[in-house]
């Protein structure tokens, strides 16, 4: 059966998709409640038994979910699924905004986690595809320096402005993702879904099976890039406290602080005149590089000046890589089934990131020092194995 489709470029609208879709990142981050999210649950009743095994559910549900949405968004068109993500983004919103105890609570977290596993494959293909012109490279900085700079608005809302009344901190962020939502509407589409119907189901996985194990060794850089984006993760948002506790850098600055290794992910927009000035090869060798001298210096030194730079100094590498990282994981697709191939990478992608917090938390369990050098293992290991990948 004849696969038929529609070709759109920029040329038939789709102009506006790239603006439409850097608003729809920046009210997304919007989550003015982050920060006080499990004092409210602790204050509603839920025992941090409760509360970690939600999260539990909400990454299992990931994880089952981002390939059969990868599929669906192939087979339905992508604005279509941006649609439906943003609407079930909304309602986990919506949920607690309106919790009072554990099941809202769940839903709240099931929601988000159909939402996310969807958006985190269509969003890239849709916002490839509707800036092919220049490979994408400048949508993708920019989409990420939007996505940080939500995230740093709401910081200093909440810090300033809200404080700890989560009731309106919520109410505003069911606001800001009922706007992303609305926004979702004006997109123009890019990639239709099948006229026909198209081949079948199997005969779709099949292809990007064999799409897969043809580009077997693209998975080394899908292996180098995990590694890189959770070893940043770990150091700036889940170890940090320990490494500043250890600088004896005082606990009121940790806000802060906090707020500005975030905000320096907006640097992101400079990652295409980074890989314009070194090329693409040199630029991502260096942020690995950088990132592995920096877990090394948290490990060797506790001075607060070389920890805070540390801590900044690979922030800023992993956000200036994360738009390269996207570019290339797009460019190397050469199939229809776009969303799917990106699915099957984000399987991979979270798999090397359970390992890495596994190894990293049995480290820090020993010792900070040792869950340091670690790090920067990881890191030389993912350096290694992006410079096999593309020295051909």
């Amino acid at each position: 059966m004849q696969r038929k489709r529609i070709k759109l470029s920029a040329k038939d609208g789709c102009g506006r998709n790239v603006p439409l879709m850097l608003c729809i990142t920046l009210l997304q981050g919007l989550v003015f409640y982050s920060a006080l999210a499990t004092a409210h649950k602790r204050a509603l009743g839920l025992s941090l038994l409760d509360i970690t095994a939600i999260e539990g559910f909400h990454t299992l549900l990931m994880l089952v979910l981002i390939l059969p949405w990868g599929v669906f968004a192939d087979r339905v068109g992508y604005k279509r699924t941006l649609i439906l993500c943003n609407a079930l983004y909304l309602i986990s919103k919506v949920c607690f905004w309106a919790a009072e105890g554990y099941t809202l609570f769940l839903l709240e977290r099931l929601f988000r986690a159909a939402a996310v596993s969807g958006l985190s494959t269509c969003s890239s293909a849709f916002l490839y595809l509707s800036a092919r012109d220049d490979g994408g490279k400048r949508a993708f900085s920019r989409y990420t320096a939007a996505s940080a700079a939500g995230v740093l608005i709401s910081s200093f809302a909440l810090s300033s402005v809200l404080q700890s009344d989560v009731r309106l901190a919520s109410a505003l962020t069911m606001a800001a993702f009922l706007a992303a939502f609305v926004l979702t509407l004006f997109l123009k589409e890019v990639r239709p879904g099948l006229a026909d119907g198209g081949r079948t189901l199997a005969a779709s996985l099949k292809k990007v099976c064999r799409a897969i194990i043809t580009k077997r060794r693209f998975l080394l850089f899908i292996v180098a890039a995990a590694l890189f984006d959770e070893c940043a993760y770990l150091v700036t948002i889940v170890l940090n406290q320990p490494f500043f506790v250890r600088a004896g850098i005082p606990e009121e600055s940790f806000g802060y602080l906090y707020a500005l290794s975030r905000g320096l992910t907006m640097l992101a927009v400079f990652s295409p005149s980074l890989v314009g000035r070194f090329g693409e090869r040199r630029t991502v060798i260096g942020l690995l590089t950088v990132g592995m001298l920096s877990c090394a210096a948290l490990a060797l030194w506790s001075n607060p000046f070389v920890t805070v730079s540390a801590v900044i100094l690979l922030r800023t590498a992993a956000g200036l890589f994360s738009p390269i990282k996207m570019t290339v994981q797009n460019r190397e697709i050469d199939v229809e089934e776009r969303a799917t191939m990106l699915a099957a990478f984000f399987i991979v992608t979270r798999s090397c990131m359970a390992a890495s917090d596994w190894a990293a938390g049995a480290a820090a369990e020993v010792n900070i020092v040792l869950c340091a050098f670690l790090l920067s293992g990881l890191l030389l290991l993912a350096c290694l194995l992006y410079t096999h990948w593309s020295r051909d």
